[in-house]
């Protein structure tokens, strides 16, 4: 039922991961023309298109925070309400069992679905986002020069094997002291 939401908010995250990629290539050619030329029409030029940028963002963000909290906020009613009605058609005495008390029950209900919602409303936009940047962020980098973004590219695995070592190496060193 929250499919569709979810798309657009899917869309929403995929727009505003792309806008940085973007970014980067109108703030280059800024760069470019203010040091080579300096031609106030040009710069004028990029700096509505900037402010376009600014605009359509505010209805993106708006529409990606919209979408995914909404979707968010359904599905975890609906999960509530299907779980609340599996345990209303529990007898009696299941709720006597060690780990089944009114207690534990309702706060897993609260937190569980409370789960739920954020993977949807926060996560998935973020990993979209995050994801549509690096895409883009490539794909970027691929058009300008190649052979450099190759070069960057065929580093980053030590990069990140050096990132994921470096809180073991951190947490290893401060237990030794």
């Amino acid at each position: 039922p929250e499919w569709a939401i979810i798309v657009l908010g899917v869309l929403a995250s995929m727009t505003e991961g792309f806008v940085w990629p973007v970014f980067s290539v109108i703030l280059s050619r800024i760069v470019n023309v203010i040091v080579n030329t300096a031609a106030s029409d040009e710069i004028r030029n990029y700096a509505v298109a900037f402010i376009a940028i600014g605009v359509a963002m505010i209805f993106v963000l708006a529409a990606k925070f919209w979408c995914l909290g909404l979707a968010g906020e359904r599905l975890t009613f609906r999960l509530r309400s299907q779980v609340f009605r599996k345990l209303l058609s529990k007898p009696v005495a299941w709720f006597d069992q060690a780990g089944h008390g009114k207690a534990f029950l309702g706060s897993r209900l609260s937190n569980d679905a409370a789960d739920v919602r954020g993977l949807v409303s926060r996560r998935l936009g973020l990993l979209v986002q995050l994801l549509a940047t690096a895409v883009g962020g490539i794909a970027v980098a691929m058009y300008f020069c190649w052979e450099i973004a190759l070069a960057v590219l065929g580093t980053t695995a030590f990069v990140a094997i050096g990132g994921a070592l470096q809180p073991k190496v951190m947490t290893a060193l401060s237990q030794t002291k």
